[in-house]
């Protein structure tokens, strides 16, 4: 009944302690798998803001070992599945902040570009956000080099045939290597080691770019330190040459970052106005746009990796980068750079009247317009051939029939006249006796 409750009510018990797993080993070359996870350094750090300003690091991480700012770390981490190597970009967050596509895409910039690593066979993640926009540039890279096979497998949670080497190397790096660094906490924010009885571990004073080296150091440790099981005596470091070696494999390398770009990017689709394209509140613009004058839902791609930076164009099998332009309202460049796209705009008109057929606007009206007779049901027939007063025509008496009734009309006329006058005469006669009698 125990396991019936654990299926029915906690599935992370049920399947750790009850559903059958296979045992998965190395692959036999570098880099048929790629697997990549997130994971949070268990480190006590009162705060250590990422800045690309050095002294904007400082003041961050002073201000927090004052406690004024809480933080987080983190390993965006990679694993190649033939022998455990693993690549690691430390990630320092603020206050509500977490790790994103942009983190994501940043980390594997480094795994692609590597001469030991490159491009991946195939990608196995887990379901979180932050690994969203893999499956879409995965495609893009196999239609683009026409390579098949080349996917994204995302794990099951709980199972551990996925990625439970890259999993279980977080631990052996947290209790080998990071345990020894200030401010280890034993990987239990809320029961963390203490110093002494009652009192916490001291935070991690070193400040934020020294974290960022211990963290890297902490990596290449692990990758050069010798291992048992399926490395069977080997450092990860060891066994990925070897395999290297013994299969003459070779790096499928992303050395241009706008080739990156061109793969691990979003797609967007804009009209071209006024010689620009604007993706939420930029606008951006290139002298390609002038020869798209009016072009609908044109595709362009965001990279992930800078996001705010150039967009790009592919057109005609040429990249075209796209970048947002703002001048000075007395910077000359400006006035320039209008005229000169003005310049492409009025010489691309100038080719599509000399390439294109002569306008009718007429014609155009009238094949936009329906001009064709009005539909309608048959009508019922009625003809109109002369007036007949006498009512003869269609009549149902023959003419002598009507002659003789009209005679009899015209004699009913007659005597009725007859009779009103001779009514007339009667009542002007009596009138003049009574009078004669009134008188005598």
């Amino acid at each position: 009944m125990k396991a019936a409750h654990a299926f029915a009510a906690d599935n992370k018990t049920y399947t750790d302690r009850h559903e059958f797993h296979i045992k998965r080993g190395l692959t036999a070359r570098p880099m048929e798998v790629l697997m990549g996870d997130v994971h949070t350094v268990d480190l006590t750090i009162s705060a250590a803001l990422s800045s690309k300003f050095k002294k904007l690091r400082d003041a961050a991480f002073d201000a927090a070992i004052a406690g004024e700012v809480s933080v987080k770390a983190w390993l965006i981490a990679w694993m190649d599945g033939s022998s455990g190597y693993m690549w690691a970009t430390p990630v320092i967050t603020g206050p509500g902040q977490g790790i994103t596509q942009q983190d994501v895409a940043l980390s594997l910039y480094e795994v692609l570009t590597c001469p030991w690593g490159g491009m991946p066979g195939e990608f196995m993640i887990d379901n979180g956000g932050e690994f969203g926009f893999l499956a879409e540039s995965v495609i893009r890279f196999a239609a683009m080099a026409e390579i098949s096979g080349l996917g994204v497998v995302k794990c099951r949670p709980y199972h551990p045939e996925g990625k439970a080497r890259i999993e279980g190397a977080f631990g052996v790096i947290a209790r080998g290597f990071i345990s020894a660094l200030p401010g280890y906490n034993g990987g239990n924010i809320l029961k963390p080691r203490l110093k002494s009885r009652g009192k916490a571990i001291a935070s991690y004073d070193r400040g934020p770019d020294r974290l960022i080296e211990d963290l890297h150091l902490a990596i290449a440790q692990y990758n050069g330190t010798v291992q048992q099981g399926d490395l069977a005596g080997l450092s990860p470091k060891a066994m990925l040459s070897a395999k290297a070696e013994a299969t003459g494999w070779q790096a499928q390398r992303i050395d241009d970052p706008y080739m990156f770009d061109l793969v691990f990017s979003r797609e967007e689709r804009r009209d071209v106005r006024q010689g620009t394209i604007t993706i939420g509140k930029r606008r951006y613009s290139g002298s390609v746009l002038a020869e798209m004058i009016g072009e609908k839902q044109v595709p362009v791609l965001v990279p992930w990796r800078d996001p705010n930076g150039p967009i790009i164009l592919f057109r005609d099998g040429v990249i075209h980068h796209l970048t947002e332009e703002t001048f000075a309202l007395n910077d000359r460049e400006g006035a320039v750079r209008k005229s000169a796209m003005v310049g492409l705009q009025k010489a691309e008109i100038a080719r599509r009247k000399a390439t294109g057929a002569e306008v009718d606007v007429q014609k155009m009206l009238s094949d936009a317009a329906d001009l064709g007779p009005v539909q309608h049901n048959a009508p019922a027939n009625w003809s109109f051939n002369a007036i007949d007063k006498g009512g003869f025509i269609g009549a149902p008496i023959s003419e002598a029939e009507a002659h003789a009734r009209q005679e009899e009309e015209d004699r009913d006329f007659l005597e009725e006249y007859l009779s009103s006058k001779r009514t007339g005469r009667r009542e002007a006669g009596g009138g003049n006796h009574q009078a004669s009698l009134n008188a005598t």
